[in-house]
């Protein structure tokens, strides 16, 4: 009996300690359990923190290499348009043959109905010598659809950069920044000069002709900063009334003109660093780059500004714009003498016209109709 009492207390030690034992366990197994699932959600977090963090920097290198191939696009594309054809061109002029490559580079963002007929006035005039010598190069601002199908469809003819501005900035300083981005690009490519034109424009016939015959007189007279296709007093009762005469007038203007323009590298270079942030064209009005320096222009514009809507004002364009002139037909530029337009010789004529010109008194200025003469008289004379 005893022995049997013995082995029940036994037991019931046995089944205590076990009992003990096992709770331990549990509670330890749960203890385990409870580190395991923070410890898995912890690596939850973290592998879900990687694969933000992988898939942020997984765009930004997708944004890179999209960049990048786009460079590598626009270089391809400029080697086949440009050094593949050049030992098969001559480019011959009156005097001597030139195979300067100058590009024209057109800035377009959102207004397609104006890119289609600038486009298609560039592409009428440009020869077939002159798809190397000037090839057309338009820079795309904004993400406009319209404006991007219409550059598609003139693909073959054109070489097309596409600006990546990821910023919501006013008009003005998005337009300074898409301009400092594309010509730095253009220059990149070791070219001497470029044509700018925007998206509103319509060329004359003989607007690269005109560039091209101006182009050596830029590069011999460290008195000049440009050329420009445009005259903000190319209106009808501003322009010699014989057209043949007003159509091969040029002058020299202190005034940067802007609106179908040409510039060198060189000027380019030692202004870059100056570039605004907004309102470039009277960034180059500015004597800290003009340094008394001119711009050649014509007194008939070789552009025709077709743009109504746009960044200014349109009573600018119905007030003003809309009645300037533009030339519509063909000329020989070969014809003139290019010594007169260096600075000497040029001031040197203007002086002369000066001094003989017909004493009046104010009065006949209106009583006789007088125009485009040069005139002397004394505003103190009664």
């Amino acid at each position: 009996m005893a022995s049997s009492t013995y082995k029940s207390i036994f037991n019931i030690k046995i089944l205590f300690l076990y009992s003990t034992t096992l709770n331990q366990l549990n509670s330890k197994r749960l203890q385990v359990e409870n580190n395991l699932l923070h410890n898995e959600l912890t690596m939850n977090n973290l592998k879900d923190e990687i694969d933000r963090l992988t898939s942020m920097n997984t765009k930004q290198l997708n944004r890179y290499q999209f960049e990048l191939e786009q460079y590598k696009s626009i270089i391809d594309e400029l080697e086949i348009q440009l050094h593949n054809q050049i030992e098969s061109i001559n480019f011959k002029n009156n005097e001597k043959e030139s195979t300067t490559i100058i590009p024209i580079l057109l800035f377009t963002c959102n207004r397609s109905f104006y890119l289609n007929p600038s486009l298609n006035s560039l592409l009428k005039i440009r020869k077939e010598k002159d798809k190397v010598r000037h090839p057309i190069i338009v820079s795309q601002d904004c993400d406009d659809l319209l404006t991007t199908q219409t550059l598609n469809r003139f693909k073959d003819d054109i070489i097309i950069f596409r600006h990546q501005n990821y910023t919501k900035v006013p008009s003005y300083e998005a337009i300074a920044n898409h301009y400092k981005w594309a010509l730095s690009q253009v220059f990149r490519l070791h070219f001497e000069a470029v044509i700018v034109l925007e998206d509103d424009l319509e060329v004359s016939p003989d607007f690269l002709d005109y560039f091209n015959y101006f182009y050596p007189v830029l590069l011999e007279d460290s008195s000049l900063f440009c050329i420009s296709a445009w005259n903000d007093f190319g209106k009808t009762n501003f322009t010699n009334p014989d057209w043949n005469r007003a159509v091969t007038t040029f002058q020299r203007t202190e005034f940067f003109p802007g609106l179908g323009w040409l510039l060198t590298s060189k000027f380019w270079n030692e202004i870059v660093e100056q570039w605004p942030t907004n309102y470039w064209d009277d960034f180059l009005r500015t004597k800290l780059v003009t340094k008394g320096r001119h711009c050649i222009q014509p007194q008939v514009p070789r552009v025709k500004n077709i743009g109504h809507l746009g960044t200014s004002d349109t009573g600018v364009y119905d007030k003003h714009l809309k009645d300037i002139e533009y030339n519509n037909k063909s000329i020989d530029y070969f014809k003139f003498d290019k010594n007169q337009f260096k600075l000497d010789n040029y001031i040197a004529k203007l002086k002369n016209d000066i001094e003989q010109a017909k004493l009046i008194q104010l009065y006949e200025i209106d009583a006789y109709g007088y125009k485009n003469m040069t005139l002397n008289f004394n505003l103190l004379q009664n």
